[in-house]
This record gives structure tokens, sequence and C-alpha cells, in this order.
């Protein structure tokens, strides 16, 4: 754990010390960069915290004052959904709070096992409790965490289904370099890089939703990725750094390596129509 991830933990656990008074609370944990490890001097607070039934608005709002917390914002609240989320500064620091009811977590978390969306944004949540640390009853949240390391195969069929469809690269070609589209190249560069990163998410069986969530951070799941392309994260960022005509190659050697994987390591999926789809009318236009 870096010194910046060591400094937010000290400070999320002097945070956490001012919802533990409540009795109706029963875990916190702490998600994202610091949980990681990972944080630097942009990196905020992300905590999330459970109980059998959420605490009352004065309640949040003594918690507040003892954290001497700032610039409040509720960010999101439906009690009988049963969460809360709070924004607020401490220090200079941005802290998020989730205030979450067991029940809401546990529901949250059998639907998106069972479903198998790969679109449901709170996929997310799945994402956070994976590398979630624990700041109090890490037994309730080891629970959870065992629960949703048993990633589904159809979610991950999913995923690989949904994200396997790329534009033919004589569009990216004649729409978006010949004609000089500026706008209209970038969108297509970024889909596919989209849909790269939602394929490997799948084949590598790890939770995040790619379009209804803001994607950022793309290394903290790269470097999980034991099935992908060599130097995934360079030649990603690449693509936006190069010129036109290389960008949209090099983007062609990554789906053309996609396909490779898909069929290596989830044979059970069919890449024909999407080949097909991919490669369709490439003899009439070259790029």
């Amino acid at each position: 754990m870096n010194d910046a991830s060591k400094r937010l933990l000290a400070l999320a656990r002097k945070n956490a010390a001012s919802y533990l008074v409540n009795p109706k609370l029963k875990a916190i944990g702490i998600a994202g960069s610091v949980a990681r490890g990972k944080a630097d001097i942009y990196s905020d607070i992300d905590m999330s915290i459970y109980y059998d039934e959420l605490p009352t608005d004065e309640e949040l709002k003594v918690a507040y004052e003892q954290n001497q917390g700032s610039d409040y914002r509720l960010h999101a609240s439906d009690r009988q959904a049963g969460y809360i989320v709070e924004q607020y500064f401490v220090q200079g620091v941005k802290c998020d709070f989730g205030h979450i009811t067991i029940e809401c977590c546990e529901r949250d978390i059998d639907n998106l096992l069972e479903q198998c969306n790969p679109d449901d944004p709170l996929l997310n949540v799945l994402a956070g409790i994976v590398d979630m640390l624990p700041l109090y009853n890490g037994e309730l949240l080891a629970q959870w965490q065992k629960k949703v390391a048993n990633y589904p195969d159809k979610l991950a069929q999913a995923m690989v289904k949904k994200h396997l469809h790329f534009r033919a690269l004589w569009v990216l070609q004649l729409y978006g370099i010949e004609r000089d589209d500026v706008l209209f190249l970038t969108n297509e560069l970024l889909n596919g890089v989209k849909n790269i990163i939602g394929v490997l998410l799948g084949l590598n069986r790890l939770y995040h939703p790619v379009n209804s969530v803001p994607f950022k951070g793309m290394d903290k799941f790269i470097n999980k990725m034991a099935i992908a392309p060599n130097q995934l994260s360079f030649r990603l960022q690449q693509i936006f750094r190069e010129e036109p005509q290389i960008a949209v190659n090099q983007l062609g050697e990554l789906i053309e390596e996609i396909f490779v994987l898909v069929k290596k390591h989830m044979p059970e999926v069919d890449t024909t129509e999407a080949w097909h789809n991919y490669k369709i009318w490439s003899d009439k236009f070259h790029p």
C-alpha cells in the first residue's frame, strides 16, 4: 500500500468512528483505489456502510458534524429501496458514504448473479465488493466476497456476446479519415476500444458494465487480466495518440486478436456472425 493510500485509509478509519456509535450499523468497507493501495493525490474515499436499518437524517447529520465535514451533497437517496449516498469533504478530501441496508445489498447481489445483465450499472457494486477492504466486521464482507467470487458462466458469455461487435474498418477509413470527420472517427475508435474491454471483462470474469457507468482506471482491470493481447494498456492508449491511419490499423490488429482469444477461451460462443459483420464488404472497400 502506497503512502497516499495509507493517509486516506487513516482518514477513512477516523470518519468511520463517527458512524460506529450507531447500534444498527453492522459492517463498514472501503473500496476504490484506497482499498487497492493505489491511491494518489486525486483519489477520494469511497466507503460503504451496512445496516440492519438505515440511520435517520439526524443521525447522519451528527456524524457529518463530528467528521467536521464541509460542502455537503446528498447524491442519491431511496429509503424504501434501502440506500442513501452522501458526499462531503473532510480535511480537503472528497468522501463518498454509501449507507445501505444488508437486505438491499444482498438483494442486489442475488439479482445481479441471477439475471446476468451485462449492462446493469450495479455490476460496479460487485466490482467494489471484490476489492473491498473491511474497516469493521470483515466477516460479513468476506461472506459477500465469497459469493461474488463465483462469477456466473452466463454473465461471462453475455458480456462477450454483447461486446463482440465491431465496425468494419473501411467505415472508419472512408467516413472518418477520408472525410476528415474527427468526431465520427473518435467515436468509432472509442466504441471499438470499449467493446474490446467488454469482451475481455467477460473472458476474465471481471465485474464492470462498459457503457452504463463511466469507465475510469482502465489499468486496474487490465492488470487483473490473465487473458489479453500483449501490451494491451499501451496499445489501447496509443489508439488515441497516434495519427488516424495508424490508430485504425492498430484497432484492427487488436480486434483480430480478440476474435482469436474468444475462440480459444470461450469456444461455446459462436463468433461466425460477429466476424462476418466485422468483415462485411471489406473486399469492396480497402482501408
